[in-house]
């Protein structure tokens, strides 16, 4: 097998906690030439400072640039490709909050190797915590069903995706005028350049659940906003119903939320099933909120 040098690139906002996990799980990798790039996105508080200390630690190792300029997560992933060494042949992404075991990114690049995939995305494992609430556990149920998207959307979410320097090259990076959705667009730009996207069961990250409301919410509103940025910049991909169709605001189709729990679907109670319906629900009308958002009032980036 060959061992191409490989970039691993990981985007961050005020997450200290989150980047020194991921950071030591990369730290002790088994795969022998890598790097860890460490792209901050103007951070606030603890966050350069861990990031720091990992560098000071190993400076072979770890790199921290910075993106100032543009305050998304797509802008500081080019910056980090931009700063990556330049004889990496693999650009890995990683978000600032998941970690992996230590043959991850062996692993990884062998099912690269195998199949001669320029694009890979891996299984994501959400975790059952102790105390585990509703929120929580929607997520860990349906949060990353990367081996779907891949197969039916044409895309791997960028905290779990691996691809080659020459993709890159051909296709450019991610475009940073969206604050979402930036992967969907990249993964769709990679198939329409006649390459194939493969989805990888082993390896795994693993990423922590969102345990707010709030939190989700949030999550779903941004997701809203990189639909229609998506919609205005992107028409090609195709986006559905648009605001004006009334569908767009009822509630979902029973048979939606129990394909999406399918796994578990017959062990949950009425109660249960409901108070997830109501979730999913809530979570649709967060994502139209932030389309609305957009429309009314689009971010400066977007305006193009």
């Amino acid at each position: 097998m060959s061992r191409p040098p490989v970039s691993v690139i990981v985007p961050v906002y005020n997450d200290p906690e989150g980047l020194s996990a991921t950071l030591e799980a990369l730290a002790g990798q088994t795969y022998p030439d890598y790097e860890v790039v460490v792209a901050d996105n103007g951070s606030t508080d603890a966050t350069l400072e861990v990031a720091r200390a990992f560098h000071e630690t190993d400076p072979s190792l770890f790199t921290l640039v910075s993106e100032t300029e543009i305050q998304g997560s797509y802008a500081a992933r080019n910056t980090g490709i931009r700063a990556a060494r330049t004889d990496a042949e693999v650009f890995a992404f990683l978000d600032a909050d998941s970690t992996v075991e230590a043959d991850w990114l062996e692993r990884a690049v062998a099912v690269m190797d195998e199949r001669e995939a320029a694009y890979v995305g891996c299984r994501v494992e959400i975790p059952r915590e102790e105390g585990e609430g509703l929120v929580a556990r929607y997520d860990r149920l349906t949060g990353f069903p990367v081996a779907r998207y891949v197969r039916e959307e044409g895309y791997a979410p960028t905290n779990c995706l691996l691809v080659t320097r020459e993709t890159l090259a051909d296709v450019g990076g991610f475009d940073q005028r969206l604050v979402s959705g930036g992967d969907l667009e990249f993964g769709r730009r990679v198939r329409r350049s006649g390459r194939d996207l493969h989805y990888a069961p082993d390896p795994v990250v693993t990423h922590p659940p969102r345990s707010s409301l709030r939190s989700m919410l949030g999550k779903y509103v941004r997701i809203g906003r990189g639909i229609e940025q998506n919609r205005r910049l992107h028409p090609e991909l195709g986006h559905g119903r648009g605001l004006a169709n009334p569908r767009q605001y009822l509630p979902p189709k029973p048979s939606t939320t129990k394909r999406e729990l399918a796994e578990v679907w017959e062990e949950l109670s009425i109660q249960e099933k409901l108070s997830f319906y109501g979730l999913r629900y809530a979570l649709d009308l967060a994502k139209r909120t932030g389309q609305l958002r957009e429309r009314l009032s689009p971010t400066p980036e977007s305006r193009g």
